[in-house]
């Protein structure tokens, strides 16, 4: 009877993990968001992956998965089906005339200018960006660039060095290799946690690059539809199970914007 029993669960596990539906999911390396581990069998980390793991367990339809994209290609690969959602997007990052829904804004942000605190260093010191030597990320849009990511044209017009990685960055900052790097608040939230003697180096400025308003890029007319997606986000925004997320990754819960979703 035990073994009748365990078996008629494990079949009812089967037929249920095949009754839901794959929902690819568009990730890139965008931290701490998304991160490569460089293991074969979990090769992301970061922010989106847990939350993708959070929408698996608050409902049974969709099995929401990530698909490994490349940040320039992104567009290409989403005409092309490659994937149907895409996490902390933006419609201003090159879309352009792309058909693609925008879900509520579930999470705030910005891009920071950081500099090394050295004395007499004040606010001054961002003011005029073109007398210094920039750090960036290729691949990204930054404001001041009107979100061009041409890394040539960042290079020339913006005197910018560009990485692959954040934290490659921070280092390429306390050796002096450039003045002013551009990083997004939920990564400096985190590096500030995690090094904080560091932290205590760093000179941050009250300006923005940029402001973050993180949204979900839907293929129209898909299932799960727009509508659907709000109705999740309003679910892990309302109850604080992504503000969780955020404060386990050192990152601060007060950036979730709660989503409210109009009642029928």
């Amino acid at each position: 009877m035990i073994r009748t029993g365990l078996t008629l669960l494990l079949t009812s596990l089967v037929l249920l993990s095949h009754a839901q539906q794959r929902v690819a999911v568009g990730v890139y390396p965008f931290a701490p968001f998304v991160e490569m581990t460089g293991d074969e069998d979990q090769p992301f980390q970061g922010l989106t992956i847990d939350l993708l793991a959070l929408l698996n367990n608050k409902q049974q339809k969709y099995r929401f998965e990530p698909v490994m994209i490349s940040p320039k290609r992104r567009y290409q690969a989403f005409l092309s089906g490659d994937y149907d959602l895409l996490f902390y997007e933006s419609k201003d990052w090159g879309w352009g005339n792309i058909d693609i829904d925008t879900s509520a804004v579930y999470q705030r942000g910005r891009e920071l200018y950081v500099a090394l605190a050295d004395p007499e260093r004040e606010q001054s010191f961002f003011d005029d960006l073109s007398r210094h030597r920039l750090i960036g990320i290729l691949g990204y849009h930054y404001g001041l660039a009107g979100h061009n990511s041409d890394e040539d044209y960042l290079r020339k017009h913006y005197n910018m060095l560009l990485s692959w990685d954040h934290r490659r960055n921070f280092d390429l900052l306390f050796e002096r290799r450039g003045d002013v790097l551009i990083v997004n608040q939920s990564y400096l939230d985190r590096y500030m946690s995690l090094y904080p003697e560091r932290a205590k180096r760093l000179l941050l400025s009250e300006k923005s690059d940029q402001l973050y308003r993180h949204t979900v890029l839907v293929r129209p007319d898909n299932d799960p539809s727009v509508e659907t997606m709000n109705a999740l986000l309003e679910q892990i925004t309302q109850d604080g199970s992504l503000a969780r997320l955020l404060e386990q990754q050192g990152i601060r819960p007060q950036l979730v914007v709660p989503v409210t979703t109009p009642k029928q």
